[in-house]
C-alpha cells in the first residue's frame, strides 16, 4: 500500500512543505515524481513555492518553478518558458483580488537580506510589466496633483493681502512709508561706514555663547575670522592662544574627517551588501 504524499500533518504541511522547510531539493524532485501536488496550502494558506518565498529559500524556489512551469516552444538554445502566475502575482487570476500569502507578497514584506535575491528573473519580469501597466501613470498621476496642490497653496499664501487697485486709487501714506524706509535704511548704511572707519580691536570670544558658537563654526572648517582676531590681538598670551588654536583644528578637524571616511565605507559596505534593496522599495506602492 503507497502513502499519500499530499497528506497533511497538524500544521497542514505535506511531504513538499517539509522539504522545502529542511531544504531538501533531492527529495522534494523524489515526492514530485511520486505524484505530490505543487498547489496544496497549508494551514498559513501557503504553497510549497509561496513557504520557499517566506523562508527565502531560492535554490529550492527556483526548482519549483522549473516544475511548475510549461514549454511553449524551442529554437536551438532559444527556449520560451511560461510560468503560471497563480502563486506568485498578488492578484488571484479567479476573482482579481489580492493575495497577501503570494510570493511577491512574502519576497517584498520578508525581513530577511536573502529575500533580495528573489528580484530577479521572473518577479523582475512581473513587477516590470505591473510598473509600466498601472505603477506608472499612478505615480505621474499623484505627481501632477501634488504639484497643483503646492502651486494653489503658494498662490492663495502670496496674494493673501492682495488688492486690486484702479488707475485713481492714491495711496500717498505707502509712498511716505517707502520714502521713510529709504531714509532709514541709507542713514544706517552711512553710520556703519563711519563705525568701520574707526573700528578697533574686539574680542569675538569674550561672550560664553559667542565662544560656542566660534567653536562649532570651527568644527565645520571656518576659522578664518577666529584666527583674523587672534591675528590682531596685542595680548601677550596671543601667541600661546594660536598654539592651541591650532592644535584644536588638527584635532577635531582630521577626527572629524575620519570619522567621515570611516561613516562613507560603512555606508558603501551596507549599500553592497544589499544593492537590490533599491528595487523592494520601488515595489511597495505596488
Amino acid at each position: 500500500m503507497k502513502a499519500d504524499p499530499n497528506m497533511p500533518d497538524t500544521n497542514g504541511n505535506t511531504v513538499l512543505h517539509l522539504t522545502v522547510i529542511h531544504d531538501l531539493p533531492e527529495m522534494f524532485m523524489l515526492a514530485v515524481e511520486l505524484g505530490a501536488n505543487l498547489h496544496v496550502r497549508n494551514n498559513l494558506k501557503l504553497t510549497p513555492l509561496a513557504l520557499a518565498a517566506r523562508l527565502a529559500k531560492k535554490q529550492i524556489y527556483d526548482l519549483i518553478l522549473e516544475c511548475d512551469m510549461d514549454i511553449s516552444w524551442r529554437y536551438g538554445p532559444v527556449v520560451c518558458k511560461a510560468y503560471p502566475l497563480n502563486d506568485v502575482d498578488t492578484i488571484q487570476e479567479s476573482d482579481g483580488s489580492l493575495n497577501p500569502n503570494s510570493v511577491i507578497a512574502n519576497v517584498v514584506y520578508g525581513d530577511k537580506v536573502e529575500h533580495l535575491e528573489f528580484f530577479d528573473g521572473l518577479i523582475e519580469e512581473v513587477l516590470e510589466s505591473k510598473w509600466q501597466t498601472f505603477g506608472k501613470k499612478h505615480l505621474f498621476k499623484s505627481l501632477a496633483g501634488y504639484i497643483y496642490f503646492l502651486t494653489v497653496f503658494y498662490v492663495a499664501f502670496m496674494t493673501r493681502d492682495a488688492h486690486i487697485l484702479n488707475a485713481n486709487d492714491e495711496e500717498p501714506e505707502d509712498i511716505e512709508a517707502d520714502f521713510s524706509n529709504f531714509t532709514n535704511i541709507l542713514s544706517t548704511g552711512l553710520s556703519l561706514r563711519e563705525h568701520l572707519a574707526i573700528a578697533r580691536f574686539e574680542n569675538i570670544m569674550e561672550d560664553g555663547w559667542e565662544a560656542v558658537m566660534r567653536m562649532f563654526i570651527m568644527s565645520v572648517g571656518e576659522f578664518g575670522a577666529l584666527y583674523k582676531n587672534l591675528n590682531e590681538c596685542k595680548s601677550s598670551i596671543a601667541p600661546q592662544s594660536k598654539v592651541f588654536f591650532i592644535l584644536f583644528e588638527l584635532i577635531v578637524t582630521v577626527m572629524l574627517l575620519n570619522l567621515l571616511i570611516a561613516m562613507m565605507t560603512r555606508t558603501y559596505e551596507k549599500i553592497a551588501e544589499t544593492e537590490k534593496e533599491w528595487k523592494r522599495q520601488v515595489i511597495l506602492p505596488l
